[in-house]
């Protein structure tokens, strides 16, 4: 599985490939600085893209590292 975290700051390099995601939390809907949260099996074309602004991505890993303990 591969899992890709582009930051905020990091959007413009791959703009061309994220330009329509680039705007809206998928969570909680803020609209400006967003994280890109690309999820997808080894070697496949296709995956899972969440967009999620700074709060939410820090809320999502809390929940990762408390169901992984």
């Amino acid at each position: 599985m591969m899992i890709k975290l582009i930051k905020n700051n990091e959007i413009e390099q791959y703009k061309t490939r994220y330009k329509f995601y680039n705007n809206r939390c998928n969570c909680c809907n803020k609209v400006g600085d967003v994280n890109i949260l690309e999820v997808r099996a080894d070697e496949s074309s296709g995956g899972t893209v969440i967009v999620l602004c700074d709060e939410c991505l820090k809320k999502l890993g809390k929940e990762i590292d408390e169901k992984i303990r």
